[in-house]
């Protein structure tokens, strides 16, 4: 933990963000994808689960997955596999990790992975990943659909 990690962690999280937005922008315009339909059909929470409850599964989830998606995987498989086979790796188990969310999870986990990934490499910080994810799920919690 760092205020100096915690500041970059928020950047990142716009940085997130814009790219989730435009990945989505993207494959509405390019491939006429019902982005508002696919949202609309993404799996709902259970209404009797508590948003407390919820928030507190989603943030364990979110510090989980960066630590062991990418820390873990990048750092054990980097000195064997090369930084790009590592990185792939990582990207294809947070895919895997957000397939029940169907095409709208593939095409925002895979560009948040790479990135994630590489800033991970050149860093060997996950404090900024995690606040960054945990903001994001945050962000996707408290908006409405």
């Amino acid at each position: 933990f760092s205020w100096s990690g915690t500041a970059v962690g928020l950047a990142l999280l716009a940085v997130t963000y814009a790219l989730v937005v435009g990945v989505q922008y993207f494959a509405q315009v390019a491939f006429n994808y019902d982005m508002q339909g696919a949202i609309a059909r993404a799996p709902k929470f259970d209404a009797d689960l508590s948003m407390q409850l919820l928030f507190m599964i989603s943030v364990v989830n979110a510090i989980a997955e960066e630590l062991f998606v990418t820390g873990y995987v990048i750092t054990a498989l980097q000195p064997r596999r090369g930084l790009w086979a590592a990185i792939n790796v990582s990207v294809v188990l947070r895919l895997l990790y957000h397939l029940y969310q169907g095409p709208i999870g593939v095409l925002t986990s895979v560009p948040m992975g790479l990135l994630y990934g590489y800033l991970y490499s050149r860093t060997r910080q996950l404090w900024p990943l995690i606040v960054a994810h945990v903001a994001l799920v945050i962000i996707a919690l408290a908006t409405p659909g």
